[in-house]
């Protein structure tokens, strides 16, 4: 309440609203750097079971201080005339928390007015700096007296994005022949599951192209035609295409203009839960490999009950074979599975994969996939814990090859939004990906801390290690925000994966963070 008074009499007052947020000014979309990273959806709502809001890190490892321009254009709308931007800079080492981005940064929601709400896409720019060594997670969630539901969203590198745009290409990526495809595995549309799919364009030109559902067989569900504008977002659940049952089901996403660069993500909702995960999308054409790796799989009873589902799509233009061998943690005795086969196109489903393909229950580990030789094969998991209700609370981890891993020598990747605290609690995976020993240093950061503070161990050929409450193991105090652990190769000829997997203490819902 804002009083006017005169000579120690009120004379007048009046109620104004005043919205703490960051200096926010109109934007525009244009091609970004090749080192911009851009999260597909962020959001502040009010869902049907409580308000989901984005909580966004941003970090940056180089030895000098970057301010980045951040653009938040909301869904549905030309991004060269609704989008809004504002500076954030971070100093050298330094993890910036944009908490609740959508309505602390740009003011949406800020009112609490019905309708005052909204979602979009969130481009991080660097304006100062050349660097690459930038990094960005989300976690979008909803809440209420139970905890939070949440899933990791990534920030996808612009030089990651599909394109066929020859006038503008992507810094640093050779232009591909033919329409570029985007690949996401394990939705579904069915009593138990929902799914909603996010198409976003980065370069700030319209795009367009094919949407095509898919079930487990290959088999053609519904194909429809999409344009985006520039910079735009469109979210729709697939029921919208007509795509009846789907219980195990595969996305296309193809770019068949000359413009535009595009992304997508799936959000797939257990309907007893409310509990989502995002899954990642890969360009099926850029993969080459004989040996593919899902950590963190498990088949473990009490309270937590985990179990693991996972998916096998082969990309290719032949029949796939395959053999399986699960590597329990703390070196267990490995298992085998296979061979089996995979038609091009094929799909196939291993439901609690760690009893039903290696009859080891009660383990948790690493399930190492080979063939014969190199083969586009896209391998993912779903980790979960099934409530009294029969609802599921999970995280969706895709599989690695070891070109997708580190080495001696090679810059080391980075984990971030762990906390360990209450409310929260997160566990640390390795994964050894190419059957050679490494030694891993792993290195803990702080909010306000310029140095880390480091363990090394050592992994065995294919070994999968997980450090449960790993930031407790520090001593970095009882209550830990905002963290940031680094993992680096530091001898061996091994190759090695990391990921975090933030615990809600309450709700027990798992968010899986991959290393970046």
């Amino acid at each position: 309440t804002l009083t006017v008074q005169s000579n120690g009499s009120t004379i007048s007052t009046k109620s104004v609203t005043i919205s703490l947020v960051t200096p926010v000014g109109p934007g525009t979309k244009t091609i970004p750097p090749s080192n911009a990273l851009i999260i597909p959806v962020v959001a502040h709502l009010q869902g049907a079971r409580g308000p989901f809001q984005s909580d966004v890190r941003l970090t940056n490892t180089s030895n000098a201080s970057v301010q980045y321009q951040v653009t938040y254009t909301p869904i549905r709308t030309d991004g060269t005339k609704t989008s809004k931007t504002t500076a954030v800079t971070a100093d050298a080492g330094q993890t910036v928390a944009l908490n609740d981005v959508v309505k602390d940064f740009f003011g949406i929601g800020a009112t609490d007015a019905p309708g005052d709400a909204g979602a979009g896409a969130l481009e991080i720019r660097p304006l100062n700096s050349g660097s690459t060594l930038n990094y960005a997670a989300s976690r979008t969630f909803t809440f209420n007296d139970k905890g939070t539901f949440g899933q990791f969203i990534a920030a996808i590198p612009f030089n990651q994005f599909a394109t066929k745009a020859s006038a503008i290409p992507i810094p640093g990526i050779p232009m591909p022949t033919g329409n570029p495809v985007l690949s996401m595995q394990q939705i579904a549309n069915s009593s138990k599951f929902n799914t909603n799919l996010g198409i976003v364009e980065g370069s700030g030109a319209a795009a367009s192209g094919m949407i095509r559902i898919l079930d487990d067989r290959g088999t053609l569900v519904r194909a429809v035609p999409y344009s985006l504008q520039p910079g735009e977002l469109q979210q729709n659940n697939i029921a919208s295409y007509d795509v009846g049952n789907l219980d195990d089901g595969r996305i296309e996403v193809t770019v068949e203009s000359p413009t535009g660069a595009v992304s997508a993500y799936a959000s797939v909702l257990d309907k007893i839960t409310n509990d989502p995960l995002a899954v990642t999308p890969v360009q099926v054409s850029q993969i080459s490999a004989s040996r593919y790796v899902l950590p963190g799989m498990a088949a473990l009873g009490g309270a937590n009950n985990f179990h693991s589902d996972i998916r096998i799509y082969n990309g290719g233009s032949g029949q796939a074979v395959v053999n399986a061998t699960f590597y329990p943690q703390n070196n267990g005795t490995p298992k085998t599975f296979g061979p089996f086969s995979i038609e091009p196109g094929g799909v196939r489903a291993f439901d609690d994969a760690v009893v039903s393909m290696f009859n080891a229950d009660g383990q948790g580990g690493s399930i190492v996939l080979t063939t014969n030789g190199n083969t586009s094969m896209v391998s993912t998991g779903r980790t979960y814990t099934i409530d009294p209700q029969g609802g599921t609370f999970g995280q969706f981890i895709p599989g690695v090859s070891p070109s997708e891993g580190i080495g001696t020598g090679d810059r080391p990747v980075q984990i971030l939004q762990l906390e360990q605290s209450d409310n929260f609690r997160s566990n640390l995976g390795l994964a050894e990906l190419s059957g050679s020993p490494a030694r891993v240093r792993v290195t803990a950061y702080v909010p306000d801390s310029k140095l880390g503070v480091s363990t090394e161990l050592d992994l065995g050929a294919n070994e999968f290690r997980q450090l449960g409450r790993v930031l407790s193991s520090f001593n970095l105090g009882s209550n830990i925000y905002n963290a940031r652990i680094s993992v680096e190769v530091t001898s061996g000829t091994g190759r090695v994966a990391a990921y975090g997997s933030v615990i809600d203490n309450f709700s027990t819902d798992p968010t899986f963070v991959p290393a970046k």
